[in-house]
Parts: structure tokens; C-alpha cells; sequence
């Protein structure tokens, strides 16, 4: 297929699509073996889940961390109790080192030459590792499944799966509900799901804003990239307002530690760094944001207003702009604490 036809039709779908044996990565050919011996002086860190019945999803706060290195995960593959999951790690980051990866990905039969290994993200997880239900609020995904199975859940963004911005992590509105040990009271009214079984070779696009639920089948491996789209600055501008609002709950004389590890979610290391508070405009020059785990660059207050003025013909029209979108909008920006 012409890859130009392929990026349209990806670009323009505003449903999943599963796309057969158009990337031939030579890594598709490794065995466990392969990859076990092309990462072995890497230096790792797993989430570790368990499994066990929990009434919420186990949110990466309520999972451990363990340093360790492919042996040790080769090792634990058949454990009975706990999955590990190497997941979220961005390749500019992490496996530098492994040429075998870096020679490989190619996203351009695709329609996509301009996106390198620099903007691709790796995942390597035992059976049951998984990402709690989501959706993605920047760019449409392409996943590539290089190792394994994987089971992913999608339904349309106007699907009631019970938003939450707690835990809080840029860009990512997570569902309440457990899709690791159900309740079948909580999915009652829950329909629209589209199952996919993802194999190797296979390439899954998840449109803009599509909830998603991954888990491992197996053990599995999968690269993936976020393709960015005009419709992200209005996204910026709403997880600005969503990013200031966390960072003043955080820092209020109310918030604890135990407030602030349920509010943020890990990756958020920094709340400083990453949340901003009403600086003066000469701290905000001097000051960056740190996005830690998503490759776009969140807005500062400083830069919101900004946005906000070219929307507006004056200075007190677009101070009322802003009030309404720090009022009205909160029930869109899923502002809210688990029930």
C-alpha cells in the first residue's frame, strides 16, 4: 500500500483501525532469547502488579517499583501472584545502547517518516501487566505489537466510563473502573466496546480521545507513538487549567502526603516543576515546564493567557473568558475526586 494512501486513511479514521504486516522491523524476528541477550547490561525499572481482586483499578501509586534487569524479569515470568511491567519508556531515555532497536524502527510504510526512535515509546510486560482504562487527550496512537498478545478494550470518547483526573497525569483521563477484576454492578451500563486481540506484526491505530483498556495476554512487547494533531493546543489550553488546579490543591495547608500521593500519579515526580502556581512574570521567565512522560510541552499560566487573547479583542474579554473556562469547564475536564 502506498504509504501516503496509509496516512491519510490513518490520519482521517475516526475508529480503530488493525493494519497487517505493513512494518517488517528485523526485531519482529527475535526470540525471547534475542532480546533477552540484546538487553542484558540494560538497567531496568518494573511496575509490579499483583493479582488480586481490588474495588479500584491498581493505580500505578498503589503498585511497587522494582530495579532490576531482563534476567530478573525473565525470571519472574511464570510468577503466580505478581506481573512486571517496563512500560511508558521512551527510547531517547531508555535502551540507547541496544543497535538492534535503534536500526529497526521505521514508521515511515506508514506515512510517518519524520517520526524516529526519539519519539517512539517501548513496553515490555509478563502476562496480566496492564494500563488502567484511559484516554489519551493529545495526538491519535500507533501501536506496533513486536513480542506476544496483547488484549486491548476501546470505546468511543462518549462513552460513560466514569472519568477521574485523580490520579493526576498530564494528558491522560483515567475511568474508575476496574477493568483488571471487574464488577459486573459497575458495568452494567457500560456498551460500544471494540475487543482486539493484537499479534505481532500488527499495527493498531487508536483514534484522538479513544478509551483504552491493555493487557497482557502474555508476555509481550509493543513500540508505540503519539502522532500529534491540530486539535492538541485546545488540548493544552484545558490541561493547563486542569495542571493549575492540581498544583493549588497540592500545595493548599489542607494537602498531606497521603493527599498528594492519591492526587498525583508517580511519573509526576516533581509537582514544583511540573504544576505551576501564580508566579510573577519574572520567575515565570525563568522557570520551564518539565513534561516527564509526554513528549508536548504543557502551557504555562503565563502562556495561557496568551492563548486565551487571541481568542479575545481585549484585555477584560479575555479575563472573562478565562473565568468561564475555570468554571464551566470542570465538569468537562473530569475534575474530580473517586467516589
Amino acid at each position: 500500500m502506498d504509504p501516503k494512501v496509509t496516512k491519510q486513511l490513518i490520519s482521517n479514521s475516526t475508529k480503530p483501525l488493525l493494519l497487517r504486516n505493513l512494518l517488517k522491523w528485523p526485531i519482529m524476528q527475535w526470540s525471547l532469547e534475542n532480546w533477552t541477550e540484546a538487553l542484558k547490561e540494560e538497567k531496568m525499572i518494573f511496575r509490579c502488579g499483583y493479582f488480586k481482586k481490588s474495588k479500584c483499578p491498581q493505580w500505578e501509586g498503589n503498585t511497587e517499583f522494582v530495579h532490576g534487569d531482563i534476567t530478573y524479569f525473565i525470571k519472574h515470568l511464570d510468577d503466580k501472584d505478581k506481573w512486571l511491567y517496563f512500560d511508558y519508556k521512551h527510547l531517547q531515555e531508555h535502551l540507547r545502547n541496544v543497535k538492534g532497536i535503534r536500526d529497526s524502527i521505521d514508521w515511515a510504510p506508514l506515512g510517518f517518516p519524520e517520526i524516529k526512535l526519539e519519539d517512539s515509546t517501548i513496553w515490555i510486560g509478563s502476562k496480566g501487566a496492564h494500563t488502567p482504562c484511559h484516554i489519551d487527550t493529545y495526538g491519535f496512537n500507533l501501536v506496533h505489537q513486536i513480542y506476544g498478545r496483547k488484549l486491548w478494550l476501546l470505546f468511543p470518547p462518549d462513552e460513560n466510563l466514569h472519568p477521574t483526573r485523580v490520579p493526576y497525569e498530564e494528558s491522560s483521563i483515567f475511568s474508575k473502573l476496574n477493568f483488571f477484576s471487574p464488577s459486573i454492578e459497575d458495568f452494567k451500563n457500560v456498551g460500544n466496546c471494540q475487543k482486539v486481540i493484537l499479534n505481532p506484526a500488527d499495527v493498531l491505530v487508536v483514534p484522538h480521545r479513544w478509551w483504552h483498556y491493555v493487557e497482557n495476554i502474555e508476555t509481550a512487547i509493543s513500540i508505540n507513538t503519539w502522532v500529534p494533531m491540530d486539535e492538541d493546543n485546545n488540548e493544552r489550553l484545558e490541561e493547563s487549567i486542569v495542571q493549575f488546579l492540581v498544583k493549588l490543591m497540592i500545595n493548599s495547608d489542607a494537602a498531606d502526603d497521603i493527599i498528594r500521593k492519591v492526587m498525583l500519579n508517580p511519573n509526576v515526580e516533581d509537582a514544583e516543576t511540573t504544576v505551576y502556581p501564580c508566579y510573577t512574570p519574572s520567575q515565570l521567565e525563568i522557570r520551564q515546564t518539565i513534561c516527564l512522560r509526554k513528549k508536548w510541552p504543557l502551557i504555562t499560566p503565563r502562556r495561557l493567557l496568551s492563548t486565551c487573547r487571541e481568542y479575545c479583542r481585549s484585555r477584560f474579554e479575555h479575563r472573562v473568558v478565562l473565568a468561564i473556562l475555570m468554571s464551566n469547564r470542570m465538569k468537562k475536564l473530569n475534575f474530580c475526586c473517586n467516589n
